[in-house]
């Protein structure tokens, strides 16, 4: 199996906040804004805007702007080809449940906003501690730009016709590059890499079908809980039906109602001890795309390579197959444009080559990187999981050896 450098067995953390080019991020007061609908005006949409802060460490400039949802979409876009290579942290996604048009339509609570910040808070201030993408320029851009993120980003612009024709742009790039992206991972040349991308195919396969099945269990824990809830009304209801016919029966039902109560809030309690528990896992599980998209980065580089260098080897080889005819027929001007040819093209099949190293050096970096995170956040996450399992259980034997001692006094015959 693949094993870390072992450079590595230190966590950069440290390094990073020292280097880190933006601190303080913060994304807040949320303000709804109404503009005419995208279709010919027709109708309104609402969206929320953020004030969004940070410090830049250089200068010691407070830098404030506001942004929307839809420029926090085209960071991450434009991060992505910025960095090649990099693993990027997870963006918040849109809440699901609604259709585009009911999205944009809809007005949105405050309590939606609140917890949408928040959500990119976290995501901006992963991006400002990332190796790569926290001194890109694009995020200095976003930081920065104080008039309307479209002027320089046309995907955002306030324009209909002008983001639709950056979107056709971005799909026929997008799908040049997932042709080349999807092509043979076998002409990757290094063994390190080769030995990287099969290790982390099995870990990345590994986590898809563990952390759904984990977040299903917990919700297994929170619906137990609330079916204890609901037997316990029940029963209460049940012991005032029966207390003027059977006051023990009453008594009973009463205690095992109370019991179940108590047990119920605490499975739900453990739930919600276990979402926090996984919290590493679930981002793991969805960092796994960004880290897929820069696999996908190093093959379309090793592509890119591999074509410009044979198209540079066959201007080589028709340069050496005319060179004598040219010249005894004395077209110097003609062999001048071969050998001019052939050395732009290996120039650029050298640009090419130096292109790919440089993002299997970032891949390389960046899994080593998160290697040693995994290691920090996942066992302080079993950490977690078991005091809560081990918690939980004794508090609810507790719970119950009470009740079966309540229900037996209860059930003794008066003397």
């Amino acid at each position: 199996p693949y094993q870390p450098a072992a450079t590595t067995t230190t966590s950069p953390a440290p390094a990073i906040q020292n280097n880190q080019t933006y601190t303080q991020i913060t994304v807040e007061d949320p303000q709804m804004v109404t503009e005419p609908g995208a279709l010919f005006g027709i109708g309104q949409t609402f969206f929320w805007t953020f004030l969004v802060t940070a410090l830049h460490r250089p200068s010691g400039e407070k830098l404030v702007t506001r942004r929307r949802f839809r420029h926090f979409v085209a960071l991450e876009d434009r991060l992505r080809r910025s960095c090649p290579g990099s693993i990027l942290p997870p963006r918040p996604e849109k809440h699901l449940g609604k259709s585009l048009i009911e999205e944009g339509t809809t007005k949105q609570s405050l309590e939606f906003a609140k917890a949408r910040a928040g959500e990119l808070g976290v995501y901006l201030r992963d991006v400002g501690g990332h190796p790569q993408a926290g001194s890109s320029e694009v995020l200095r851009l976003f930081l920065t730009l104080q008039d309307d993120m479209g002027v320089a980003w046309a995907e955002v612009s306030s324009s209909p016709l002008t983001r639709f024709t950056a979107a056709g742009s971005k799909a026929g790039s997008g799908l040049t590059e997932a042709g080349l992206a999807a092509g043979d991972s076998c002409g990757e040349e290094d063994a390190m890499l080769l030995q990287l991308t099969a290790f982390e195919g099995m870990r990345m396969g590994s986590v898809n079908q563990a952390v759904p099945k984990l977040e299903g269990g917990i919700t297994l824990f929170r619906e137990r809980g609330e079916r204890e809830l609901s037997c316990a009304m029940e029963l209460g209801k049940l012991g005032r039906d029966v207390s003027n016919d059977d006051p023990d029966l009453t008594r009973i039902l009463e205690a095992l109602g109370s019991t179940l109560l108590r047990s119920g809030r605490r499975t739900k309690r453990l739930g919600m001890e276990l979402d926090a528990g996984i919290g590493s896992y679930v981002m793991e599980y969805k960092r796994i795309t960004n880290e897929r998209a820069a696999f996908a980065d190093r093959r379309v580089a090793l592509q890119r390579k591999n074509g410009l260098r044979q198209r540079a080897d066959a201007k080589s080889a028709k340069l050496v197959m005319e060179q004598n005819r040219l010249q005894a027929q004395g077209k110097i001007y003609e062999l001048e444009r071969l050998e001019l040819e052939a050395s732009q093209g290996d120039e650029v099949a050298s640009v090419a080559s130096k292109e790919a190293e440089d993002v299997g050096r970032v891949l390389t970096s960046e899994v080593n990187r998160l290697l040693v995170v995994r290691h920090e956040e996942w066992l302080s996450g079993m950490k977690v999981l078991a005091s809560s399992f081990k918690e939980a259980a004794g508090e609810r034997r507790a719970i119950w050896e009470a009740a079966r001692v309540q229900i037996v006094g209860s059930a003794v015959p008066n003397a």
